[in-house]
């Protein structure tokens, strides 16, 4: 029976320090969470050296990611190769150190974006980024997308798994730190 992990359910409680553990191992890496994915694809794999032959992966990289996510309790070793026995992963913002989560964030958007081919008639390349300036409205929008992101996930554990496609979405607060006092629209 595969099992979900999640900050805000009780479905399968973990103590504090594996889901830091898993913050720091899973969230950060884009090769054991393209690892992660690919055995919604193939249910058991046999061999790690294909495997990365297939994600162009090194084998050491993936050997690392396959003990990762074995620790963290995602995958498990059969006797026909590892299988993974958690269904969703799946935790919003809240509790997190949001510095970390948004480094880790910004390095997997660089990894996905330097190894898409940009090819827009291919359809797999995809950016959008705006700047927001109010603060209440980028919460509101932040729990859309958690919920968005959630609704995705439970739809996409029902669709055919027939590719994997790295989305990250990641912001950033930028204000000044003493904020000027209000310009008047005077010519210079």
């Amino acid at each position: 029976m595969m099992e979900t992990l999640s900050r805000n359910t009780n479905e399968r409680a973990q103590p504090v320090t594996f889901l830091k553990q898993l913050e720091d191992s899973y969230s950060g890496s884009w090769v054991i969470r393209c690892i992660n994915s690919y055995f919604d694809i193939k249910k058991t794999v046999h061999s790690i050296k294909d495997m990365s032959e297939s994600l162009r992966f090194s084998v050491k990289d993936s050997v690392h990611a396959i003990e990762t996510l074995e620790k963290l309790g995602i995958l498990r070793k059969t006797e026909l190769g590892y299988r993974k026995v958690l269904k969703y992963i799946f935790y919003p913002h809240q509790g997190h150190n949001s510095r970390k989560s948004l480094e880790d964030h910004m390095i997997i958007s660089l990894q996905i974006l330097n190894r898409m081919k940009k090819n827009s008639k291919e359809k797999n390349f995809y950016r959008s980024s705006f700047v927001a300036t109010n603060e209440n409205l980028v919460q509101e929008l932040t729990q859309n997308i958690d919920d968005l992101l959630r609704n995705f996930l439970m739809a996409s554990e029902k669709a055919e798994k027939n590719s994997i496609l790295a989305l990250s979405i990641s912001g950033v607060e930028a204000y000044l730190e003493n904020p000027p006092s209000e310009v008047k629209n005077e010519a210079i």
